[in-house]
């Protein structure tokens, strides 16, 4: 099994991370994050981690240019966008990501929210809409923009939020459904 492999298959479920996330009032966690995003241009988001399938040996889950993440077989090029608050990249896109965090902002990161192993960090595409939902469709993530449509005896969890302006709280861009 490979490093990227395990350490995708051993991310929770959206619902365990939604879940410790309430559980330890970590809403309170995106206000003190809030001078370190805009110290780094709000060029980066705060993400509840989750797998949206189990990866199978030299898989890593990879992102297209048109919102579909899925499981590749060791794709030739790949970018991080997505990382565990350690600095390990969990997801990977086919374009380069807009920013890469620096190994000083995970520290600093990390100094705030302490061992918070359920939140993590994503690179903001500027031209991405303002709200974004997304799905599992069998071993595909697919994010399409706007909020999802209300459906009774669905589960709607916030998984990514981003500063608003003029930086005074966090607005959630990617809401799940279903994953």
């Amino acid at each position: 099994m490979s490093n990227l492999q395990s350490l995708y298959n051993a991310l929770p479920s959206i619902q365990v991370t939604h879940d410790s996330f309430e559980k330890g009032k970590s809403k309170s966690l995106l206000s003190k994050l809030i001078p370190l995003i805009s110290k780094y241009n709000n060029r980066f988001g705060v993400c509840l981690i989750h797998a949206h399938t189990t990866l199978e040996p030299g898989e890593v889950m990879l992102s297209n240019k048109n919102g579909i993440a899925k499981p590749i077989h060791e794709p030739t090029t790949k970018y991080a966008e997505w990382w565990l608050i350690s600095g390990e990249p969990y997801e990977f896109s086919t374009a380069p990501p807009a920013a890469t965090p620096p190994p000083e902002f995970f520290w600093e990161f990390r100094d705030i929210t302490g061992d918070n192993s359920y939140l993590g960090i994503f690179a903001v595409n500027p031209d991405a809409p303002d709200v974004q939902t997304e799905t599992n469709n069998g071993r595909r993530s697919i994010t399409k923009p706007g909020p999802p449509v209300e459906q009774e005896g669905t589960v709607y969890v916030e998984s990514a939020w981003v500063p608003s302006l003029p930086n005074v709280f966090f607005f959630c861009i990617s809401v799940c459904v279903g994953c």
